[in-house]
């Protein structure tokens, strides 16, 4: 059995496993390569990207440090260009996370079940929380 260096990984939290496990490019002849996005790199480009959460709490949502956070996000999204400029299947798996029912990780509740569509709605329910600079929802149906 080979030991391994360094501290052990701190498993992320993710909300839950996504619905699409793939993506993959048309229009191109013969089977493209795949690239591997892992599962705590998806929920970081959801917390961060689509919900529009900042670093620090996204951080804390997934229960890692803001450095683990942005190294986490810059490889995401460094797969994610490859994958699209290079005409790749992208795969979601793998990865060293956890499933948590954690509260402040419910945010990404509403984003799963409703989807893009009624994004603006959720977002309007964001900016209104207590403690947000905004005193009204910035989302006008």
């Amino acid at each position: 059995m080979i030991k391994s260096r360094g501290r052990p990984i701190k498993p992320r939290n993710i909300r839950r496993h996504p619905q699409i496990h793939q993506f993959s490019p048309r229009g191109r002849a013969g089977r493209p390569d795949e690239i591997e996005l892992k599962l705590e790199e998806f929920e970081a480009i959801k917390l961060t990207d689509f919900i529009g959460l900042n670093q620090k709490k996204a951080s804390k949502m997934m229960g890692i440090s803001q450095q683990t956070f942005s190294r986490i996000i810059r490889h995401a999204r460094k797969n994610i260009a490859n994958g699209l400029i290079m005409g790749k299947i992208i795969k979601i798996q793998g990865g060293h996370y956890r499933i948590s029912h954690h509260p402040e990780v419910a945010l990404s509740d509403n984003v799963d079940s409703q989807g893009p569509a009624d994004f603006g709605s959720f977002r309007a329910e964001l900016d209104t929380r207590p403690g947000n600079a905004q005193s009204k929802p910035s989302y006008k149906p």
